[in-house]
């Protein structure tokens, strides 16, 4: 399909049968709630573009196949709740591949990610219930990107920001914790990703 398809209630319908889901579980996936979609489905009220465009975000599959790829989302792993990326339950997601960026001049490989939930709400640029796309290939961190970390028995979530002595500095996304150094990478530290960057479901 291409991307002049129309979204209307019959399409919605579709995707919803298509992937055996809950009107409250596709809510979730475009970032609405359950109550909204009952009332475009119903032809209650109409599909804003925003709507649209997060309904093409989710399921690019239905609107240009050539540049779907297909991410995991783990809808039981919580940041920073979740200090490991063992998930008992797993869906695919589709994605349009233009939208993944650059990062230090190389491109995010899909087969890396998964998609991943915030748990809290105090994190600027973030929100409760916030999707992201989480790439767990990165082993090292690398200055001024946000990184899901473990450091001694807590997970966080931190911009990184490395000192040109290695003192690794890790900057809250909020004004109500404080920013904390690692002096060594040790047992104690486990990278369990990178934060791309400007996307967020």
């Amino acid at each position: 399909m291409k991307k002049n398809v129309e979204i209307d209630s019959d399409l919605i319908k579709k995707i919803i049968e298509d992937k055996n889901l809950t009107q409250k579980r596709f809510a979730e996936l475009i970032g609405k709630d359950k109550q909204h979609i009952w009332f475009v489905v119903n032809n209650k009220r109409g599909i804003s573009k925003e709507t649209q465009n997060a309904i093409r975000l989710a399921f690019p599959e239905y609107f240009d196949r050539d540049n779907s790829i297909e991410i995991k989302y783990c809808p039981d792993i919580i940041l920073p709740y979740t200090d490991n990326l063992n998930s008992n339950s797993t869906e695919s997601v589709f994605f349009d591949i233009r939208l993944l960026p650059e990062i230090n001049g190389k491109k995010v490989n899909n087969k890396n990610c998964m998609i991943v939930s915030i748990g809290s709400d105090n994190l600027l640029s973030f929100s409760k219930g916030s999707k992201v796309i989480l790439d767990t290939s990165y082993k090292e961190f690398i200055n001024d990107h946000i990184f899901a970390f473990t450091f001694g028995n807590n997970c966080y979530i931190r911009r990184i920001s490395i000192n040109p002595d290695g003192n690794i500095k890790c900057i809250p996304l909020n004004d109500n914790e404080d920013t904390f150094y690692i002096y060594s990478l040790d047992d104690k530290t486990n990278i369990l990703g990178l934060i791309i960057p400007q996307i967020r479901l």
